[in-house]
Protein backbone atom coordinates (compact mmCIF):
# COMPACT_ATOMS: atom_id res chain seq x y z
CA UNK A 1 0.00 0.00 0.00
CA UNK A 2 1.30 3.46 -0.93
CA UNK A 3 1.87 6.17 1.67
CA UNK A 4 -0.91 8.76 1.52
CA UNK A 5 -1.41 12.24 2.79
CA UNK A 6 -4.60 14.19 3.35
CA UNK A 7 -4.79 17.47 1.43
CA UNK A 8 -7.38 20.28 1.50
CA UNK A 9 -8.62 21.06 -2.04
CA UNK A 10 -11.52 23.47 -2.64
CA UNK A 11 -12.77 23.06 0.90
CA UNK A 12 -12.71 19.24 0.75
CA UNK A 13 -10.19 16.90 2.25
CA UNK A 14 -8.85 14.39 -0.25
CA UNK A 15 -6.22 11.68 0.09
CA UNK A 16 -3.35 11.63 -2.38
CA UNK A 17 -0.42 9.28 -2.62
CA UNK A 18 2.89 11.06 -2.10
CA UNK A 19 3.98 10.71 -5.75
CA UNK A 20 0.82 12.45 -6.96
CA UNK A 21 1.16 15.12 -4.28
CA UNK A 22 4.77 15.77 -5.26
CA UNK A 23 3.82 15.95 -8.95
CA UNK A 24 1.07 18.51 -8.15
CA UNK A 25 3.50 20.60 -6.09
CA UNK A 26 6.08 20.57 -8.91
CA UNK A 27 3.40 21.50 -11.44
CA UNK A 28 2.22 24.38 -9.24
CA UNK A 29 5.80 25.57 -8.80
CA UNK A 30 6.30 25.66 -12.58
CA UNK A 31 3.04 27.60 -13.03
CA UNK A 32 4.12 30.21 -10.47
CA UNK A 33 7.64 30.35 -11.95
CA UNK A 34 6.31 30.77 -15.51
CA UNK A 35 3.88 33.50 -14.40
CA UNK A 36 6.73 35.31 -12.64
CA UNK A 37 8.92 35.21 -15.75
CA UNK A 38 6.08 36.50 -17.93
CA UNK A 39 5.40 39.31 -15.44
CA UNK A 40 9.07 40.36 -15.43
CA UNK A 41 9.25 40.28 -19.25
CA UNK A 42 6.07 42.37 -19.55
CA UNK A 43 7.34 44.86 -16.98
CA UNK A 44 10.68 45.24 -18.80
CA UNK A 45 8.77 45.79 -22.04
CA UNK A 46 6.60 48.50 -20.43
CA UNK A 47 9.62 50.17 -18.84
CA UNK A 48 11.45 50.12 -22.18
CA UNK A 49 8.50 51.69 -24.02
CA UNK A 50 8.37 54.48 -21.42
CA UNK A 51 12.08 55.16 -21.97
CA UNK A 52 11.60 55.21 -25.75
CA UNK A 53 8.70 57.65 -25.38
CA UNK A 54 10.75 60.01 -23.17
CA UNK A 55 13.62 59.89 -25.68
CA UNK A 56 11.19 60.65 -28.51
CA UNK A 57 9.79 63.64 -26.57
CA UNK A 58 13.29 65.00 -25.95
CA UNK A 59 14.26 64.66 -29.63
CA UNK A 60 11.05 66.31 -30.87
CA UNK A 61 11.20 69.93 -31.92
CA UNK A 62 9.37 72.52 -29.84
CA UNK A 63 8.32 72.44 -26.24
CA UNK A 64 5.56 73.72 -23.97
CA UNK A 65 5.29 74.48 -20.29
CA UNK A 66 2.80 73.08 -17.81
CA UNK A 67 1.24 76.54 -17.55
CA UNK A 68 0.59 76.58 -21.31
CA UNK A 69 -1.10 73.21 -21.12
CA UNK A 70 -3.20 74.35 -18.15
CA UNK A 71 -4.29 77.40 -20.18
CA UNK A 72 -5.23 75.11 -23.06
CA UNK A 73 -7.30 72.94 -20.68
CA UNK A 74 -9.01 76.08 -19.39
CA UNK A 75 -9.81 77.16 -22.98
CA UNK A 76 -11.41 73.76 -23.57
CA UNK A 77 -13.39 74.20 -20.33
CA UNK A 78 -11.72 71.16 -18.70
CA UNK A 79 -13.20 68.91 -21.38
CA UNK A 80 -11.75 66.42 -23.84
CA UNK A 81 -11.17 67.94 -27.29
CA UNK A 82 -12.63 64.84 -28.98
CA UNK A 83 -15.60 63.58 -26.94
CA UNK A 84 -16.19 66.80 -24.96
CA UNK A 85 -16.63 64.91 -21.66
CA UNK A 86 -15.14 66.14 -18.42
CA UNK A 87 -12.46 63.65 -17.36
CA UNK A 88 -8.81 63.40 -16.32
CA UNK A 89 -7.11 65.03 -19.27
CA UNK A 90 -3.81 64.07 -20.86
CA UNK A 91 -1.68 65.78 -23.48
CA UNK A 92 -2.50 64.48 -26.96
CA UNK A 93 -0.19 65.27 -29.86
CA UNK A 94 -2.33 66.08 -32.93
CA UNK A 95 0.52 64.87 -35.15
CA UNK A 96 2.06 62.06 -33.06
CA UNK A 97 5.72 62.23 -32.11
CA UNK A 98 6.26 58.89 -33.83
CA UNK A 99 5.02 60.49 -37.07
CA UNK A 100 7.40 63.43 -36.72
CA UNK A 101 5.10 65.79 -34.80
CA UNK A 102 6.48 68.47 -32.54
CA UNK A 103 6.14 68.94 -28.81
CA UNK A 104 5.03 72.57 -29.25
CA UNK A 105 1.76 73.73 -27.71
CA UNK A 106 0.29 74.21 -31.21
CA UNK A 107 0.45 70.43 -31.66
CA UNK A 108 -1.15 69.61 -28.28
CA UNK A 109 -4.81 69.07 -27.38
CA UNK A 110 -6.34 68.03 -24.06
CA UNK A 111 -7.81 64.54 -24.39
CA UNK A 112 -9.26 62.03 -21.97
CA UNK A 113 -7.26 58.84 -21.54
CA UNK A 114 -9.80 56.84 -23.53
CA UNK A 115 -9.72 59.11 -26.60
CA UNK A 116 -5.95 59.53 -26.42
CA UNK A 117 -5.30 55.78 -26.33
CA UNK A 118 -7.98 55.09 -28.96
CA UNK A 119 -6.30 57.53 -31.33
CA UNK A 120 -2.91 55.88 -30.84
CA UNK A 121 -0.33 56.87 -33.46
CA UNK A 122 -2.87 58.08 -36.02
CA UNK A 123 -3.22 61.68 -37.14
Amino acid sequence: MKACESVQREGRSIRLDLETLEALQVQRWFEVYRAGILYVKERKKRDRSAVVRKEREQRASGWHSDAEFELLVWLYQNRCAYCWFEADLTEDHVIPLVAGGSNAIENILPACKYCNSKKGGRV
